[in-house]
C-alpha cells in the first residue's frame, strides 16, 4: 500500500471555509485543551495558515497562524512575523512540509522587509527545538546570553502582542485564554532530557504544562537558515 503523500498549502485566513475551521479545531483540540470561543478569536486575527493536507484524502493533517507585526527598537524598523497555533499530526511525516512551506514564504517576505524575525512561542519542547534545527542563531539559547538589542526585540514584540500577560524578567508569556496541552502531549521524554536545548527549555519554562510559552525570536534571513536544512527541504541556497 502507498502512503498518502502531503502537500502544503498558504491561505489567507478569511478563505478558510467553515468545514476547514471546523477540521482545525478538531484538530487543535486533540492536542490541546481550548475553547471554541477562544480559538475562533485567536484564528480571526492571523493574516494568514499554512495547511498541510493529505493528497489522497484531502484532510488537513497540520497547520500554522501567522501574523505580522511591527515595532520600532533603537530607531528601526522591526517587523515579525508572529505563529500562533500550530500542529502537526505525530503521524505524518510532515515537519518537513510545514517548514518548507514556511522557509519559503518568510524568506520571500525577508526580501520585502528588512530587519524579518520569526516571533515563536513555546508552549512545548517540540516547538523549541524547531529553533537549533533550523537556524543558526536564535534567543533565548543555553550556551549565550541574549544580546541587548535582541532582548529588547523580545520585549517589545511580546508587550506589543500580550501586554500585562508578559513577564520580562522571565521571558515568558501567561496564558490567556486557558489554552495548555493535554498531559499525554506535555510529558517530555527521559531521552530527550539529554538534549540540552530541551533541558534550557524546561528550565526556562517550568510551567509549559499549565500554558506558559516562552517568548523566542530568530532572524529570517537567507544566512541565518542552516544551509543543510535548506537543501533538505528543496529550496535554493
Amino acid at each position: 500500500m502507498t502512503e498518502n503523500k502531503l502537500i502544503g498549502q498558504i491561505l489567507e485566513i478569511k478563505k478558510l471555509t467553515p468545514k476547514m475551521t471546523e477540521e482545525i479545531f478538531t484538530l487543535y483540540t486533540k492536542y490541546f485543551f481550548i475553547k471554541k470561543e477562544a480559538f475562533d478569536k485567536d484564528l480571526k486575527e492571523k493574516s494568514w495558515i499554512i495547511l498541510i493536507l493529505d493528497t489522497k484524502t484531502n484532510e488537513i493533517r497540520g497547520f500554522s497562524t501567522m501574523m505580522l507585526l511591527k515595532t520600532l527598537i533603537q530607531g528601526k524598523d522591526i517587523h515579525a512575523i508572529f505563529s500562533g497555533d500550530t500542529i502537526v499530526e505525530e503521524d505524518s511525516s510532515n515537519e518537513s512540509v510545514l517548514m518548507r512551506m514556511f522557509a519559503r514564504f518568510t524568506l520571500e517576505l525577508s526580501k520585502k522587509y528588512d530587519n524579518l524575525y520569526w516571533f515563536l512561542l513555546s508552549m512545548g519542547y517540540r516547538t523549541y527545538r524547531f529553533l537549533p534545527m533550523f537556524f543558526y542563531e536564535f534567543w533565548p539559547r543555553f550556551e549565550k546570553k541574549t544580546p541587548l538589542f535582541e532582548q529588547r526585540v523580545i520585549d517589545s514584540l511580546a508587550v506589543k502582542k500580550f501586554g500585562d500577560f508578559y513577564n520580562p524578567d522571565k521571558g515568558i508569556i501567561y496564558p490567556q485564554m486557558g489554552c495548555h496541552l493535554k498531559p499525554e502531549f506535555a510529558q517530555i521524554p527521559t531521552k530527550r532530557l539529554k538534549n540540552p536545548h530541551v533541558m534550557f527549555f524546561l528550565e526556562k519554562n517550568l510551567g509549559y504544562i499549565k500554558g506558559d510559552e516562552l517568548a523566542c525570536i530568530t532572524a529570517l534571513s537567507k544566512e541565518n537558515f542552516k544551509p543543510e536544512i535548506l537543501r533538505r527541504l528543496g529550496l535554493d541556497i
